[in-house]
């Protein structure tokens, strides 16, 4: 089975990949196929020897980084498949106490255990995010991906939410299209049971309909995080507008926090100049594009991001998937990538912490929807949490993605360099065409 959430991009790979290659052209109202010659750069992605340490350019350690290991061992809740789907949320929980929200294949899960993320005893866990019904804007997918606790206690969770009505499903396949918003939902129970409070960001662009629409659209995969000086909380998610044919690009939104609590009427979208626009449907300007690895804004996508303040460094550390779209750019970047931000508006060159695949294409190998989360015991020390699949479900078999955990400890400070070489953008793209 797999997860109703999948992006387009999985979908365009799996059937360039599976079979003859094709070239897709993407326009506003119609989706166009053409054969091309095969170029299949994009499955050739080198897997080498992890680092224990990350460096920039200049020789400098930035973090180090442990082994991989399972977050879920074998044999412990089997039946959910396809973890995370978003982003991953550690909830507050009493000493050696975990709750981790994650979602899966539509749904959202509370996982309950003791000890730390490293060395988990997981005694169950609680469907306790779904879709709505079909009149709704989270009538197909209810995915939490973020969440903040206020000091009354009230957790507010930012959901991926999915309106798959008159979308047609992507082609080829039977996932269902979709238009993506961000849902806000709260709760007074410490993520037991929450009460939906409707959308909270849109895109400008509204929703499409149609057999020939394009079957993935809107704003999805938000990351949640809240400023040193607590008086703000940044929303970041995925634009899939893709205005001009550029990639998707990480946006963001913020909100007040006064009086201990949050103000959603008070969410505003950065729109190139300052946080001015209205978050349901106001125009947004992207703070992280793939060109900042990729040399180009057409050469593919940056999504996904999730971000954490970190005291150490005093800086906004963010992780987020690059990428490269199929022909176009070099095919050696994909991966997860590390950003650092003062602001959570500028960001320094990234390195890349994970080399893998980032969007599922069956048959190969992925790790993606990777999260920084906080180590309780010490602020030089993080947690990475990732999707990872050996063999994404194909023809030939494969299994769906589990949760991985990596431990990583901070060191002298961020990024100064990049450690690749820059492509300058063209002045205009050399075309339309994609994977």
């Amino acid at each position: 089975m797999i997860p109703p959430a999948q992006r387009i991009l999985l979908v365009l790979a799996a059937i360039s990949w599976s079979g003859p290659s094709l070239d897709w052209t993407t326009r506003r109202d119609s989706l166009v196929m053409k054969p091309r010659p095969h170029v299949s750069d994009c499955l050739q992605v080198p897997m080498v020897q992890w680092p224990d340490t990350l460096r920039d350019a200049n020789g400098k350690d930035v973090a180090a980084l442990g082994p991989e290991t399972r977050l879920l061992p074998p044999g412990v809740f089997p039946e959910l498949q396809y973890l995370p789907d978003e982003g991953s949320v550690l909830l507050p929980a009493p000493k050696n106490r975990l709750r981790l929200l994650m979602a899966g294949p539509g749904d959202s899960y509370l996982l309950e255990g003791t000890g730390s993320l490293g060395d988990a005893s997981w005694s169950g866990y609680t469907k306790v995010l779904s879709p709505g019904p079909k009149t709704e804007f989270d009538n197909g997918y209810a995915g939490t991906s973020g969440a903040w606790m206020d000091a009354k206690g009230t957790l507010w969770a930012f959901y991926h939410a999915e309106d798959q009505v008159g979308i047609p499903p992507m082609p080829g396949t039977e996932i269902p299209g979709y238009y993506a918003s961000i849902g806000l939902a709260t709760s007074i129970d410490t993520g037991r049971h929450w009460t939906k409070r409707g959308p909270l960001i849109r895109t400008r662009d509204p929703k499409i309909v149609g057999d020939s629409t394009r079957t993935d659209q809107g704003a999805a995969e938000p990351g949640v995080v809240a400023s040193p000086d607590g008086k703000w909380l940044y929303v970041d998610w995925s634009d899939h507008s893709r205005p001009e044919n550029e990639g998707v690009r990480i946006c963001l939104s913020r909100m007040r926090i006064a009086g201990g609590t949050l103000l959603p009427a008070s969410c505003r979208t950065w729109d190139g100049h300052g946080f001015n626009s209205p978050c349901l449907g106001g125009q947004a300007e992207p703070v992280l594009r793939g060109e900042l690895v990729l040399g180009s804004r057409w050469n593919g996508d940056a999504l996904e991001g999730h971000p954490l303040w970190v005291p150490r460094l005093k800086r906004y550390a963010m992780v987020f998937g690059v990428w490269p779209w199929k022909g176009l750019g070099d095919s050696s970047l994909v991966g997860t990538y590390l950003a650092f931000s003062s602001d959570m508006v500028h960001w320094e060159r990234p390195v890349r912490i994970l080399h893998d695949l980032s969007i599922p294409v069956p048959g190969r190998s992925l790790r993606w929807e990777a999260t920084l989360l906080p180590d309780g015991t010490s602020n030089s020390t993080a947690w990475l949490v990732y999707g990872y699949s050996p063999h994404w479900p194909d023809s030939t078999g494969g299994s769906g993605h589990r949760p991985m955990l990596r431990r990583l400890k901070w060191l002298e400070g961020p990024v100064l360099e990049w450690t690749l070489p820059v492509k300058r953008p063209p002045l205009r793209p050399k075309a339309s065409t994609r994977l």
